[in-house]
């Protein structure tokens, strides 16, 4: 999975830029998908967002208020 993530400079560069804690959730959330399938996906999406320079799915932040 490292070597997929490196492979695209920009996803790498955002990744190592975020704290430790993020990039421990990230991985986590990466490697305990039970399924291959689910495993790959989580990847993609981790690659995908951190190239666009946003965190990945489940870690972003909830945005605007709801009253």
């Amino acid at each position: 999975e490292e070597r997929a993530l490196k492979a695209n400079p920009a996803a790498w560069e955002y990744f190592q830029s975020r704290p430790p804690s993020y990039r421990r959730a990230a991985v986590h959330w990466v490697t305990s998908a039970k399924r291959p399938e689910t495993r790959e996906r989580r990847l993609g999406a981790l690659i995908e967002d951190s190239a666009a320079g946003r965190p990945v799915g489940p870690l972003r932040r909830p945005t605007g208020r709801q009253q």
